[in-house]
């Protein structure tokens, strides 16, 4: 097996404000009984955001439902989720509020790093149809109607 080095740190903060994130990786572990998900939200300059929601607490559970419920369009408050169809989130685009929180302590450089982090998540954006395109949305905020 090969490991690829990267001496570089390219690591690229994910900047703060409505940001549209793509699902990069989506797994459930432990494999059997699991009890978290780890997510990996990629932005469009190359950013990571790495969240892990805790099925082990009732929050953590009812944030993981939002994320998933959007991700996937569903809508009804009693639809199910089968862990074994974890890959079907990978792929989707969320529009989500990203926010920057500061570390607890510092690294080697004696610097407290910073951290992005999804503080809520607006909606699914679909590649080949978006709500705020619609042909009624186009035509209010044309500039060149012949009326004037």
């Amino acid at each position: 097996m090969k490991i690829k080095l990267n001496l570089k740190n390219n690591y690229k903060i994910v900047p703060e404000g409505q940001r549209i994130l793509t699902v990069k990786n989506a797994e459930f572990r432990p494999a059997g009984v699991p009890k978290e998900l780890r997510v990996t939200f990629e932005d469009s300059e190359g950013g990571l955001i790495n969240t892990r929601y805790d099925m082990t607490n009732d929050k953590s559970k009812w944030v993981m439902a939002i994320f998933i419920s959007t991700a996937l369009n569903l809508s009804s408050d009693e639809e199910e989720f089968e862990t074994k169809d974890v890959g079907k989130l990978i792929g989707k685009k969320l529009l989500c509020e990203v926010v920057h929180r500061d570390g607890t302590k510092p690294n080697d450089n004696g610097e407290v790093p910073v951290f992005a982090n999804i503080n809520k998540i607006i909606k699914r954006i679909d590649d080949y149809t978006d709500t705020d395109l619609s042909p009624r949305n186009m035509i209010a905020d044309d500039d060149f109607d012949d009326l004037d």
